[in-house]
């Protein structure tokens, strides 16, 4: 039978793991990745562009980048240039990717009190399975 230690450890490893994921999808940080995707000479179906040269020197110097094979990474989606770009009778186009952030210490932080629940759980599991053992009774 279950005792109430083991119930209460059990029950409070389930509210850690449930608090840690929510924590996560909360108060993670996420960057957002910029890299080109490919070019043509179509103009893009209902996706808005802007011309090359109408971009700030910023911009430009990024997306200059990006369609050389670079990454570049974004704190904010504010801070992203266009998805698509005419340059030369060219389209660009570029894919805007939501990541979360390992170096900033609250993602990580948030899936390790997941994992802390987990282990409570665990833990309270081999408590109650030992109790039933030929050896304890």
């Amino acid at each position: 039978m279950v005792s109430n230690k083991q119930f209460a450890l059990f029950f409070t490893g389930l509210i850690l793991m449930v608090a840690g994921v929510f924590c996560f999808f909360v108060f993670a940080d996420y960057d957002y990745r910029y890299e080109s995707i490919g070019q043509s000479k179509e103009s893009p179906d209902g996706r808005p562009w802007q011309n090359f040269a109408e971009l700030s020197p910023n911009d430009r110097k990024t997306v200059q980048g990006a369609m050389e094979g670079k990454e570049y990474t974004f704190e904010s989606k504010e801070q992203l240039p266009p998805e698509a770009v005419k340059k030369d009778e060219t389209y660009y186009y570029f894919d805007h990717t939501q990541t979360p952030d390992w170096s900033d210490a609250q993602t990580p932080g948030t899936l390790l009190v997941s994992l802390l629940g987990l282990l409570t759980v665990f833990q309270s599991i081999r408590l109650e399975l030992g109790s039933r053992s030929p050896a304890n009774r």
